[in-house]
């Protein structure tokens, strides 16, 4: 039995959230955001994110470049959120219901505490942006293969050169440095 199985019976909601994301100009991405709740499934999340991609038409095989779960929280009313930062070439269809952000200019929330690293409040540019840093965290430290192969461009190299790197999570003991 599945662990989302397992979930269930424990009263736990999971959702995944999909960012399909594009290059706007130098320094935006535009994005399209979906989050399905997959409590009821026993599907892996990777093949929930496929079929998000196909249900917005998106050729997958010529246009998704990059796929990556980059972090998971829980909200009171979602349960489990496992997030995934899809990047695309080309221009996102906008008959999409799509957002523009220049993710530079976005300061993330802090935890509410070294035991609290959750944000008293997260928006779902927050979400976004920490997974856009994430990516620069492999492309740039764990020098990821994949990434550096999908994010190789020099158009998209400038572009997540201009972010900050985030780790997909922090671990803190008491009064103590990050580790």
């Amino acid at each position: 039995m599945s662990g989302y199985a397992t979930g269930i019976k424990a009263g736990v909601k999971v959702s995944v959230e999909v960012f399909i994301c594009a290059q706007e100009q130098s320094a935006a991405v535009r994005y399209y955001r979906q989050l399905r709740d997959v409590a009821q499934s026993n599907h892996d999340p990777d093949d929930v994110v496929t079929e998000i991609i196909a249900d917005t038409g998106i050729d997958r095989s010529n246009t998704v470049k990059f796929s990556h779960s980059t972090s998971w929280r829980f909200e009171p009313e979602k349960g489990l959120v496992l997030t995934y930062i899809v990047w695309v070439s080309g221009i996102l269809d906008t008959s999409l219901p799509t957002r523009v952000v220049y993710p530079q200019h976005i300061r993330l929330p802090q935890g509410a505490g070294p035991f609290n690293p959750r944000p008293f409040e997260l928006r779902e540019v927050d979400v976004l942006v920490h997974g856009l840093g994430h990516l620069k965290y492999l492309l740039d430290e764990r020098r990821n293969p994949d990434v550096a192969d999908a994010l190789g461009c020099p158009e998209a190299a400038a572009f997540f050169g201009m972010l900050r790197q985030e780790l997909a999570g922090r671990y803190m003991e008491h009064n103590q440095n990050c580790l």
